[in-house]
């Protein structure tokens, strides 16, 4: 976090503050804060926020649940607007969704959006129409031996550089079975972001 005084006075008193998830980088919400509504969401690791059209504190999920509970913050470079990573213990949004922005918009880019795209098909997908339901009914032991043989040809294509091109692909093909695996053993990517995560802290 950025250590400088809050511009309280700034934009009368009320800071705008751009909700973000601390695993997935999805931006959750927009929202205004108090100097008071601060200081509660210090004092309890739970986002509070000062409603504008009810003119008071509240707390974000304080009827349905779904609070966001508070792991980093920091100011923007005038220090009148914050940005808040959370952990979302439910949907963010009123209307049942992940975030307030829409559907639209992709949760997850790159890996994590083709964590999602396998997980689909994990869920619905036959074998008939899906690479990924196939190698599900397969069971781990061939997804695992899968993943073994793309690594191998990832490693082979390294060696190779007079095709770089190779390389990549066999990248993708190894990226793509490792989430395969890790979604048969009910893991995700996410999990290992917030491990590298904890691993740096540690450090």
């Amino acid at each position: 976090m950025i250590e400088k005084p809050i511009d309280w006075e700034k934009v009368g008193g009320l800071l705008p503050a751009v909700i973000q998830n601390f695993e997935s980088g999805q931006v959750l919400m927009l929202g205004y804060l108090s100097p008071e509504s601060w200081n509660l969401t210090l004092a309890t690791g739970e986002v509070h926020f000062f409603s504008r059209t009810r003119n008071r504190i509240w707390k974000k999920g304080e009827t349905s649940g779904h609070v966001l509970k508070m792991k980093e913050w920091f100011l923007d470079c005038d220090a009148d607007s914050f940005l808040l990573l959370v952990e979302p213990a439910g949907a963010t949004c009123h209307e049942g969704n992940n975030s307030c922005f829409g559907t639209k918009i992709p949760t997850f880019s790159g890996l994590r959006f083709l964590e999602e795209k396998i997980a689909e098909r994990w869920e619905s997908g036959n074998k008939s129409d899906s690479y990924v339901a196939k190698l599900r009914d397969q069971g781990l032991p061939q997804i695992s031996q899968k993943l073994g043989e793309e690594a191998i040809e990832t490693v082979i294509a390294a060696l190779a550089p007079e095709n770089p091109q190779d390389f990549v692909e066999e990248s993708s093909d190894l990226f793509f079975h490792w989430l395969v695996l890790a979604k048969s053993l009910g893991q995700s990517f996410d999990l290992v972001i917030q491990n590298l995560k904890r691993r740096n802290r540690l450090s």
